[in-house]
C-alpha cells in the first residue's frame, strides 16, 4: 500500500471513530499501518478479544513461538495475552502466559474464572514442564463448525480468526449483518465480488466500485 492510500485509510479511521464505529475504525487503521491505533479504539469499545487478535496478526504471535520472538514482541504478546483473558478467550491467554513464562498471571486468570483447580496445578508444575497440548488446527476448525452449526456465530466467528479461516470468517460475518467486517475479509480472502455486496450493504458504494473493478471479467455475476 502506497503513502497516499496509507493516509486515505487513516482519513477513514479517524472519520470512523468519530462517527462511533470501532470496528471500520479498527480495520482502516490496520490498512493505514497503525496497529496500535486499532488496539486502541478497541479496547476502549471493551472489544477485547479482537483488539488482541490485531496484536495477533501484527505480530505473528502464537503459543508454540512465542519464546523466540524478540523483546517487543515479546511485550506485544503479553499485551495480546491480558487483553485475550479480559476478552473472556481464557485458554488462549493462558496457553500465551505459559508460553511468555507467566505462570503466576496464567494461575491468576484461571482462579479469577472459577478454575481454582487448573490454577494450582499449573502453580504446581515446574518451570521446565511441557505446556498442554494444544488442539489440532484441524479439531479446532471442527469445534468452529459446530459453533456455527449451533448457531453461535459470534464464537464461530472470533474461532475463524485466529484460525486463519478468512473465508469462513467472511461468512459468517456476513451472516452476522456485520458489513464493513465482512467485506474486509472477503478482500483478505480473494473474493472481491462478496467483498462488494458487503461494502454496497454497509453503504459505501465507491468501495463496492474499487472492489468490483478486481473481480474477474470472466465471473458471470
Amino acid at each position: 500500500m502506497g503513502t497516499d492510500e496509507r493516509e486515505k485509510a487513516l482519513r477513514l479511521a479517524r472519520a470512523h471513530e468519530k462517527r462511533g464505529d470501532p470496528e471500520s475504525a479498527a480495520r482502516e487503521y490496520v490498512r493505514g499501518g497503525a496497529p496500535a491505533e486499532a488496539v486502541r479504539v478497541l479496547t476502549g469499545a471493551r472489544r477485547y478479544a479482537q483488539a488482541a487478535q490485531v496484536l495477533i496478526v501484527a505480530y505473528s504471535i502464537q503459543a508454540t513461538t512465542a519464546a523466540k520472538l524478540d523483546a517487543e514482541g515479546k511485550r506485544q504478546a503479553l499485551n495480546a495475552a491480558i487483553l485475550l483473558g479480559r476478552g473472556g478467550e481464557t485458554r488462549r491467554a493462558v496457553d500465551l502466559f505459559v508460553a511468555l513464562g507467566e505462570r503466576e498471571r496464567a494461575a491468576e486468570l484461571l482462579r479469577r474464572t472459577g478454575d481454582a483447580v487448573g490454577a494450582a496445578r499449573l502453580e504446581r508444575a515446574g518451570p521446565a514442564s511441557a505446556p498442554r497440548a494444544t488442539p489440532s488446527l484441524a479439531a479446532t476448525a471442527e469445534a468452529a463448525r459446530r459453533l456455527e452449526a449451533e448457531g453461535r456465530d459470534d464464537s464461530a466467528l472470533q474461532m475463524y480468526l485466529a484460525l486463519g479461516h478468512t473465508e469462513d470468517a467472511a461468512r459468517v460475518a456476513e451472516r452476522l449483518r456485520r458489513w464493513p467486517q465482512a467485506a474486509q475479509l472477503y478482500v483478505e480472502a480473494g473474493k472481491p465480488y462478496e467483498a462488494a455486496q458487503c461494502s454496497l450493504a454497509a453503504g459505501n458504494p465507491e468501495q463496492a466500485f474499487d472492489q468490483l473493478a478486481k473481480a474477474s471479467r470472466e465471473d458471470p455475476r
